[in-house]
């Protein structure tokens, strides 16, 4: 009782000389309700700046190290695989993205990146973070995803921060990845921002999104294009997350284009990097210092 007391009574600290911080809105609302403070939103940055994620001598064996062909598809989840990363959904799309009529206009148009997509050609949903979820998760997308006629690959023991040899295997960068992904997803339900969002953004790819509170309130006003999951969903028997089957549908119908319509394609991630630029680089946040000093 002590504790919560002066909890209540001291946290966050009321002072003049103080200012506060908050990385959303929906934090900056209750901060003003609860303790009657007002803050400064500093949300995630990214260095828009720096040189862009390539193919290079290190990286280039990315794909056949996987076992993924040139004219496969490569969709990359490159959150951690926990439960509020909701990577079900990601699943339901790439389900979708695999019926025969799907396929057959992929086999009929050259893919954005000059390939030819054929029959024996893959989709692949490609997890790329750590498994942190002390539950049966994965377990439950394994199922789904069999489900659903999905080929998922778990390729984290070959991810790292930072490119380096690790018990004598060559790992590779979480940046190493976005440079062979054809396509981003990113369906979490809960993010206290979002900063695979940022890493998309930059490395150019498209993205499959849920639009979680968050992403609504602080980020989908600043213009970007996504293809979108949607804002609401619910649980299955299986505690797994759905969203209506039409939206699914449709989000699939978008992401074959984008496989495909190369100007299109292209046109979107341009113009979200330069969104990006603009609203969360590193001198959009020196800005927002300058405000606090």
């Amino acid at each position: 009782n002590f504790v919560r007391k002066a909890l209540e009574e001291y946290y966050p600290p009321k002072h003049d000389l103080i200012s506060h911080v908050v990385i959303n809105s929906i934090v900056q609302k209750e901060l003003k309700v609860r303790r009657n403070l007002d803050s400064i939103i500093i949300p995630n940055v990214f260095d828009f700046d720096e040189k862009l994620w390539e193919a290079d001598n290190y990286n280039k064996d990315f794909k056949e190290k996987l076992g993924i062909k040139d004219n496969d598809i490569l969709i990359l989840q490159a959150t951690r695989v926990t439960n509020r990363k909701a990577i079900e959904l990601a699943i339901d799309v790439v389900g979708e993205m695999q019926k025969e009529e799907n396929r057959k206009i992929l086999e009929e148009a050259k893919l954005y990146n000059g390939q030819s997509f054929k029959g024996n050609s893959r989709i692949i949903l490609v997890l790329a973070g750590m498994i942190e979820t002390a539950d049966d998760y994965v377990e439950r997308l394994k199922t789904r995803a069999k489900e659903s006629n999905v080929e998922l690959l778990f390729v984290n023991n070959l991810v790292e921060h930072s490119r380096c040899v690790k018990n004598n295997n060559k790992t590779y960068s979480l940046w190493d990845t976005y440079v062979f992904a054809d396509i981003i997803t990113y369906p979490s339900i809960q993010e206290g921002w979002g900063n695979q969002f940022l890493e998309g953004l930059f490395a150019k790819k498209p993205m499959l999104v849920f639009e979680y509170d968050i992403y609504k309130k602080d980020i989908k006003g600043k213009g970007f294009k996504v293809v979108s999951l949607g804002d609401k969903y619910e649980l299955d028997e299986y505690g797994l997350a759905k969203v209506d089957k039409k939206i699914i549908k449709r989000a699939a119908g978008e992401c074959i284009r984008l496989l495909i319509d190369k100007d299109y394609r292209e046109k979107m991630v341009e113009e979200n990097f330069q969104l990006g630029r603009e609203f969360f680089s590193h001198e959009s946040l020196e800005e927002k210092l300058k405000i606090m000093v």
